[in-house]
């Protein structure tokens, strides 16, 4: 009986992922309405990296003004294309004059050995919309909120994310939206691990970070202290 539902699993999403290629804006049309019903966890992860999923894509297709962020960083990314090996990949590193931001550096490697520089802005609306979707649903089975009124939002909230802002501020976008996760799984899943494990990689995604992480550690710090006090 597990195995068939698995299979059933497994049919459904790649049926989906074929249809979000082929019909995006149906698929979408689809998914988001049966997101908002749900309320076993693995179906909120599932339906929220499907949801990621259509946004990346959206953005994939994107062709950027001269002007935007995201040529700069198309650029970095075209400087891996020549790194052969170590000794190469710490000097073009190293001339980012970044030292602490460490995935943006990989990550740009990693580009460059595909050759295909939107895959980029692809990754970066994934992990946004996939964040902002997992919190949404999980917590409104959280709640108990009603289905109607959470689809209303649940809407208003991914559409009102413009992808275009993501590019202007490519990884800090990226940081927020992973330090945002991390908050959610610390204080209302209780996971500390990994909570802890998604703040170290957004500071290692954009420097910025370290202001609400030294505010977060500050205010755990006293928390403690004053529960001990009591």
């Amino acid at each position: 009986m597990k195995n068939r539902r698995t299979i059933w699993y497994l049919s459904g999403v790649m049926s989906y992922i074929a249809l979000l290629f082929f019909a995006p804006l149906l698929a979408t049309a689809l998914i988001i309405p049966i997101a908002a019903v749900l309320k076993r966890k693995i179906h909120i992860i599932i339906a929220s990296i499907l949801v990621g999923l259509f946004f990346a894509m959206m953005s994939y297709i994107f062709i950027p003004d001269a002007n935007y962020d995201l040529i700069r960083h198309h650029n970095e990314s075209m400087a891996y294309l020549n790194v052969d090996t170590i000794a190469d990949y710490n000097r073009v590193s190293e001339s980012r004059n970044s030292h602490l931001e460490l995935i943006p550096q990989l990550l740009s490697f990693l580009i460059s050995r595909t050759g295909d520089f939107n895959l980029l802005q692809a990754l970066v609306c994934f992990i946004g919309f996939f964040s902002l979707s997992y919190v949404m649903l999980d917590y409104k089975v959280r709640v108990k909120a009603n289905n109607v009124h959470f689809l209303i939002i649940y809407l208003c909230a991914l559409f009102a994310q413009s992808i275009v802002h993501y590019f202007s501020g490519l990884y800090f976008y990226m940081a927020i939206c992973i330090f945002v996760l991390g908050l959610y799984l610390d204080y209302i899943e209780g996971k500390r691990i990994m909570s802890m494990v998604l703040y170290a990689i957004a500071l290692m995604v954009h420097i910025s970070l370290i202001m609400p992480l030294a505010v977060l550690i500050v205010y755990k710090i006293l928390k403690n202290k004053i529960n001990i006090i009591l």
